[in-house]
């Protein structure tokens, strides 16, 4: 995001600067140029290539756009004014290179091969196969190697708030529309958004193409919403703006309507803490019919509240040999997920041993909740009417009549 931020400072013009002469078609000067802003930009594109590789996309997008903007002054005011760029194009080049510095002083195996390493490790990250695990796509279990080509776009289209979603494609066709009338009217086009509009579309459709590893949903391209939201909220601010000029009143339903929007993403949020990211619009249905066709709590996040509830009722119902009693906790996901939110007396058991254990708690993923049905209820964890956990007795069965009840639940 900080790397994005920088590139779109070059991109943005200055209302408050002095405007270039025609040769350079009308372009306002001020571009950054103080030490500072280029040492933060290097600085954004180093620590974003420590953390992922990925993060190298940053320097595509920097020199893709200096160039656009390049071939946008060429066609406007000639080649002075695309030569003028030439002093941003240095200082550019100079914080690519002290970025790559900087992500190799954390990279212990890339100062071995300064190009090579990373160039091997974003093939292995686009072509991940070491990995495969099954993910729920409406309502199937599915290969994450082999995942059809709309899963991304459908995990976008069911979890995104509506509004999100209808306002980032109306802004990208009046982008589309805008650009097309400054290409006939010679002026300068809105870079800046199509940095961010391409920011929100690359990585995805990188992934489609390139038949990537993908589970979790969302999960690996969280990092999209926050230039996904600045291009949404912008064109929703331009179109409010634009009506407001028009009539006045027509824009106060709007305000309004955005504002109870806005409310009830508020209140969804509330409900669902503290587990969030298994929030589903009403467009999919909600939560309810999203347990059985979409991964939802993938995160584990869950079982601290599970566990805590579970602890609870054992304590109440064996205060006099709890402390000096070892329970066995069987579940899905992984062992962390037990040993940190459990006491030293409760030892997990593994899946292949839970008829061994004492407990059987779990989350919803993997459609582990379907498992020892047979077992009572202890203790379930329950958002906008959907079980996401739950614990079991597996030392005791349930009663013809209660197993009936049970089977209707969710």
């Amino acid at each position: 995001i900080w790397g994005l931020y920088f590139i779109a400072r070059l991109l943005q013009p200055r209302d408050d600067a002095a405007v270039i002469n025609n040769a350079t078609g009308g372009y306002p000067i001020g571009m950054p140029s103080g030490r500072r802003f280029w040492l933060g930009l290097g600085v954004a594109l180093g620590l974003g290539m420590s953390v992922r590789v990925g993060g190298a996309i940053l320097i595509l997008y920097l020199f893709l756009f200096l160039l656009l903007l390049a071939l946008d002054r060429w066609r406007i005011g000639g080649r002075q004014a695309a030569v003028s760029l030439h002093p941003i194009l240095l200082r550019a080049m100079l914080a690519a290179v002290g970025g790559w510095a900087l992500m190799l002083v954390f990279w212990p195996r890339a100062l071995g091969n300064p190009i090579k390493a990373p160039a091997a490790a974003l093939e292995t990250l686009s072509r991940f196969t070491a990995y495969d695990s099954p993910t729920l796509l409406r309502g199937k279990l599915i290969s994450s190697n082999q995942v059809p080509w709309d899963y991304l776009p459908t995990y976008f289209a069911v979890q995104l708030p509506e509004l999100t979603s209808a306002c980032f494609v109306a802004a990208c066709a009046v982008l589309c529309g805008q650009t097309w009338l400054r290409l006939r009217r010679r002026t300068p086009i809105p870079w800046l958004w199509w940095l961010l509009v391409v920011a929100v579309l690359v990585p995805p459709a990188y992934a489609i193409i390139r038949h990537s590893t993908l589970y979790n949903g969302l999960r690996h391209f969280l990092f999209i919403i926050p230039p996904l939201s600045v291009v949404v909220g912008a064109g929703l601010a331009v179109f409010t703006r634009g009506v407001a000029r028009r009539k006045a009143e027509w824009a106060i339903p709007l305000v309004v309507l955005t504002g109870l929007f806005a409310v009830d993403q508020l209140h969804a949020l509330w409900r669902l803490h503290p587990h969030q990211h298994v929030f589903f619009n009403r467009a999919s249905g909600g939560l309810v019919p999203a347990v059985q066709r979409y991964e939802t709590e993938y995160y584990g996040s869950v079982y601290q509240e599970l566990h805590a509830q579970l602890l609870e009722h054992v304590w109440k119902e064996r205060q006099g040999s709890y402390l000096n009693t070892t329970f066995r906790v069987s579940g899905c996901g992984s062992k962390l997920f037990f040993s940190r939110n459990l006491p030293l007396n409760f030892q997990y058991q593994p899946m292949r041993h839970a008829a061994r254990a004492d407990f059987y708690a779990t989350y919803a993923r993997d459609r582990c909740l379907n498992q020892f049905r047979n077992h009572p209820v202890l203790t379930r964890i329950e958002r906008d009417g959907a079980t996401l956990a739950v614990a079991r007795d597996l030392k005791r069965k349930l009663e013809r009549r209660a197993r009936g009840r049970e089977r209707e639940r969710p």
